[in-house]
């Protein structure tokens, strides 16, 4: 999961009491500014979004993160199947065997005030093994997905996800 905290410090100490001896200095000719970051916009909203779902779901699905971490992305019945099929993943003895190379990448943010469509393509690369380590899959598969997405009042969560087309073998994402 990614989170941007943006902490800002002045030197000194400020709990320091006032020198009680007067002292004379020359005006400053400097002006200092504090300026915040500038708010994100919900098209970078949601492609950070897409970025922290796919991280927390290859650590959910392969039993490094809680299964709750997922609700921060997620909510309703999409939540809800991801949950039973990583139950059903991790109940089959199946594990996967992690590949720095799979990524997913967003391709496109729709935005209609309250709700969102992100697709992204899927690049996989992580091998799938039986419970006695034996290769069940080893392909690179591309896979083009539209993920739902609605505001709540905790930020962006999606909410549905529908594949489009078959994945197709390789690094790139079939024309749509």
């Amino acid at each position: 999961m990614s989170f941007c905290l943006a902490l800002a410090s002045c030197g000194g100490d400020d709990d320091k009491e006032a020198d009680p001896q007067p002292t004379t200095t020359s005006p400053s000719t400097e002006s200092t500014t504090t300026t915040e970051p500038p708010a994100q916009t919900d098209e970078q909203a949601l492609r950070q979004l897409a970025e922290d779902w796919y991280l927390v779901v290859r650590k959910v699905t392969y039993g490094e993160l809680d299964l709750e971490a997922a609700g921060e992305f997620a909510a309703g019945t999409y939540l809800e199947a991801l949950e039973n099929d990583v139950r059903e993943f991790q109940a089959s003895g199946n594990r996967g065997e992690r590949d720095d190379r799979t990524r997913s990448l967003v391709e496109d943010v729709k935005i209609d005030e309250n709700s969102a469509v992100v697709t992204e393509c899927l690049v996989d690369y992580d091998r799938l093994l039986d419970p006695s380590g034996g290769v069940l899959s080893d392909e690179v598969i591309a896979t083009r997905f539209e993920t739902a997405a609605e505001r709540t009042a905790d930020g962006w969560r999606f909410v549905d996800r529908d594949q489009l087309g078959d994945g197709t073998e390789g690094e790139t994402c079939a024309a749509s």
